[in-house]
């Protein structure tokens, strides 16, 4: 797995989250408070070594994944608030600080204080694609 984003203890219980791709290429947000939650786009969404703009929006329990403005959500898991862990957030690297390290680039990473509507992310996308020619 390649980790973009994530805070607290992933992968075995506690709380926390992870905003991540896989080895297959599936886009992927996990919840957890001593169960998982996930959301998942088809293996395939991410492809290496080319500009995409992955963006993830989460109202209330419901999360959407969006790929260059388009809804990739195949599987939308409930994702109740984590459990509060006194962790840092991280960027392009797994709660260990080792391992799962992002290796590429990213422009402008951004967290919203709200959860953007489908034609907000669409007009990030249109605004910013021509910087990477997408």
């Amino acid at each position: 797995n390649v980790n973009l984003f994530n805070r607290g203890i992933t992968g075995g219980g506690g709380g926390g989250w992870s905003f991540f791709w896989t080895v297959g290429g599936a886009f992927k947000f996990w919840t957890y408070n001593g169960s998982l939650d996930q959301t998942d786009s088809p293996v395939g969404t991410v492809i290496v070594s080319i500009w995409q703009f992955l963006f993830m929006t989460r109202s209330g329990t419901s999360v959407k994944l969006y790929k260059n403005g388009v809804n990739v959500t195949s599987i939308s898991g409930n994702h109740a608030n984590p459990n509060s862990v006194a962790k840092k957030l991280l960027f392009g690297i797994f709660d260990d600080e080792i391992s799962n390290d992002f290796n590429g680039l990213m422009y402008r990473p951004r967290i919203w204080n709200r959860a953007l509507a489908k034609n907000e992310v669409k007009q990030i996308f249109e605004r910013e694609r021509g910087l990477f020619s997408i």
